[in-house]
């Protein structure tokens, strides 16, 4: 059977960064929240998702777990009891790992038999803002984009990079593994990434591939955020933590067009005879 995968990516670049992003290779990791609270601010759904990473559970879910919870509130960390969660009444809680992100589109081989589902489906993913004009930017190589990350961003954290896993009903899917592993380093660390590589089928349009980087965080309990019962961070820390690695010119390992359109007119799978 003849594989499907390709080492392609196309990467939606705004124009005014698009000279800084080829020419110096200035790959941008957005906060987690800063995806978040682009829905829940700008009512942005695509580019934004209040649930990117984020796994939100009840008081009851934690009573039985014999651990103290450190919660963000604002710029002030909170140690809470079993007593103290249980006085929580009318919040609801959120966790978001301490990760920054770089996105993608994965290419597959099938699209560029079926362009028309492909162009479809990029359309359809609410990727594109009438605001901010972008370049379609295809990276040919993606094995030696992400080679050159590596190299520039081991001091940031750990990195990780793996296609997005689109799942119908995510967060009742991921609450009992996030809850599970509230007592168990170990299990937490593994927990992170299936969250930040997993997504509500409602995004499975986009076809994302991510590059993430899990910040390094100097504390030993876990941190979460204070929610309403509407899902809205009630915290008035607004800070994001997005980091700029420098890789390098990537005019080798990238052709650029001006739209989806052009791509697909220009690119053409031969398969030999």
């Amino acid at each position: 059977m003849v594989s499907n995968k390709s080492n392609w990516l196309l990467k939606l670049v705004d124009e005014k960064h698009y000279n800084d992003f080829i020419e110096k290779g200035e790959i941008f990791f957005g906060d987690v929240k800063r995806y978040q609270d682009i829905e829940r601010e700008e009512l942005n759904k695509g580019i934004g998702d209040k649930n990117d990473s984020h796994v939100s559970f009840s008081k009851q879910d934690l009573l039985d777990i014999n651990i103290s919870l450190a919660v963000k509130y604002g710029d002030k960390d909170i140690t809470l009891l079993n007593d103290d969660i249980a006085e929580l009444d009318g919040e609801s809680l959120g966790y978001t790992p301490n990760a920054s992100i770089f996105c993608s589109i994965k290419i597959l081989l099938s699209d560029l038999l079926e362009k028309k589902k492909f162009k479809s489906d990029i359309n359809q993913s609410n990727l594109f803002d009438d605001n901010y004009r972008k370049k379609v930017v295809l990276i040919t190589d993606k094995n030696e984009l992400l080679r050159r990350i590596e190299k520039s961003a081991y001091e940031k954290g750990d990195l990780d990079y793996n296609d997005v896993t689109y799942k119908k009903d995510l967060q009742n899917y991921l609450r009992p593994k996030l809850i599970k592993s509230f007592a168990d380093n170990k299990l937490l660390s593994k927990f992170n990434k299936e969250v930040v590589f997993s997504k509500d089928l409602y995004f499975s349009n986009q076809r994302e591939t991510r590059f993430a980087i899990f910040r390094k965080n100097v504390k030993n309990k876990v941190i979460f955020n204070v929610v309403d019962d509407n899902m809205v961070d009630v915290s008035t820390n607004q800070n994001y933590e997005d980091i700029k690695i420098y890789v390098g010119n990537i005019s080798d390992i990238t052709v650029t067009f001006d739209s989806i359109d052009s791509f697909l007119e220009r690119v053409k799978l031969v398969i030999p005879k």
